[in-house]
């Protein structure tokens, strides 16, 4: 479920990462991320944890991945491009 919803954006997330400012797609695809995962252990705390929740959290995760790895390897780590 997750690498499927990371394909599906993963063109989009690299277009909005070269035309918007890289950090602020990060960051907003970083709190997407923990947004999703602080929605499990919440909702097993007052036991309402469902298999779509699940599948939410990875839909969203796998979203915020599409968006902030292109993001991740450009700018923000630059160890991570190739020496020119």
């Amino acid at each position: 479920m997750q690498t499927g919803t990371m394909l599906v954006p993963a063109v989009p997330g690299g277009v909005v990462a070269d035309r918007a400012d890289r950090r602020v797609v990060l960051v907003g695809a970083l709190g997407l991320q923990a947004a999703a995962v602080a929605g499990v252990p919440v909702a097993m705390a007052l036991h309402g944890l469902t298999v779509a929740q699940f599948m939410s959290a990875a839909v969203l995760l796998g979203a915020g991945i599409a968006f902030g790895g292109p993001s991740a390897c450009s700018r923000c780590a630059p160890w991570s491009r190739p020496s020119s």
